[in-house]
């Protein structure tokens, strides 16, 4: 009796086991490999060569490691070979035959699926919209000029003319920021082309800075000698007129002559700071351009209300003015306290006076914070 199938060299995973012993008496063999149990996948697996012959169809499975045989070995026979073929047979399969029932992968095979790692089908995505922080081990290649500004993690909302500076402790690590390089920043600015009633400042003073700096110039007040007044806001917009502004000038007249004269102006308990004093800018010789106004000052600690229980003036200012009223020019400085107690928010410039109308006719101004470093 002889095997007949296929060829030896067209199998592989093959496992080769120790030769069984027979006694003649015994028809239950243990199978080893290297005197170490060896479990067997299946019968099927097996293939026993007794006395140079193929035994087929003729032993059980017993045990993991066990054989039956259906009948008793001669003592005198020779077990030739005992071969383990492993699970499958390995060789080339041929063109277009393997398929999902050999693949044994879930999950559904299309024109936009691949098989994954762990033997699945998954979908492509395409164009996708990433959320939350980028992070991988991977390469990861972005094209020239894609990258925008919505596209940055920075923590606040841009202004033109500001520029991306590192701030370790905001969203990102980014902030957009005023270039450096100025104690000063711009805060607000104002123009008055027009005859009005008044002008100014509203919401200019925040915690962001303790001092701040003013320029006006180009200021132009009606007729008959109208002073320029200042006012200031309170957090809500109000102006503050109640009698607690003290305040004083002291400068100097000069006319074209070359005649020099001093000059002190002061008032206590006012409901105004009197910023130019009498100021005629009516115009001289029908040129009213020539009698614009300019000062220039500090202004401390507008929003502070907490000071020492014997100190009750609080906000203070002081200014450098400089205006011509007919023939003479007038310049000097100005100090002035504001004495509420209230956090101040803004400031009201207006005219009046002297018997003339209350109004503005030009201004131009504009108010800066100082950096506390």
């Amino acid at each position: 009796m002889s095997y007949i199938g296929r060829g030896i060299d067209q199998i592989d995973n093959i496992s080769t086991l120790d030769n069984l012993s027979f006694n003649g008496s015994d028809a239950t063999f243990n199978l080893t490999q290297n005197s170490v149990a060896f479990n067997i996948v299946s019968v099927d697996a097996l293939q026993i060569q007794i006395d140079g012959i193929i035994q087929v169809g003729n032993f059980t499975q017993t045990g993991a490691s066990q054989i039956q045989f259906d009948f008793t070995p001669n003592a005198n026979s020779v077990c030739n070979s005992v071969k383990h073929f492993g699970v499958g047979l390995l060789s080339l399969p041929s063109d277009g035959s393997v398929n999902m029932a050999q693949l044994g992968a879930s999950g559904t095979k299309s024109s936009s699926t691949f098989l994954a790692g762990d033997n699945s089908f998954k979908s492509l995505t395409t164009n996708a919209t990433h959320t939350g922080e980028v992070t991988g081990s991977g390469a990861l290649t972005v094209a020239d000029n894609v990258i925008d500004e919505a596209n940055l993690k920075v923590s606040n909302s841009p202004t033109n003319g500001y520029f991306l500076s590192a701030q370790s402790g905001n969203t990102g690590g980014l902030t957009w920021a005023e270039a450096g390089g100025s104690a000063l920043e711009h805060i607000q600015s104002t123009s008055v082309t027009g005859t009005v009633s008044s002008t100014g400042f509203t919401g200019c003073f925040t915690s962001t800075y303790e001092n701040y700096y003013f320029v006006f110039h180009n200021i132009l007040n009606g007729i008959d000698d109208q002073p320029v007044y200042w006012r200031f806001k309170d957090t809500s917009g109000n102006v503050l007129s109640a009698s607690e502004y003290d305040w004083v000038h002291i400068g100097q007249t000069t006319n074209h002559g070359g005649q020099n004269t001093s000059v002190v102006n002061s008032s206590q308990n006012d409901s105004q700071i009197t910023l130019l004093k009498d100021k005629d800018l009516a115009g001289v010789g029908g040129n009213s351009n020539a009698n614009k106004g300019y000062c220039h000052g500090i202004i401390f600690s507008p929003q502070k209300t907490s000071y020492a229980s014997n100190d009750n003036q609080h906000c203070y200012m002081t200014w450098s003015f400089a205006f011509p009223r007919s023939t003479y020019l007038h310049t000097g400085t100005g100090s002035a306290v504001f004495t509420n107690g209230t956090a101040l928010g803004g400031i009201q410039i207006r005219g009046g006076g002297g018997g003339g109308p209350n109004y503005t006719d030009r201004f131009e101004g504009s108010i800066y914070g100082i950096k506390r470093s």
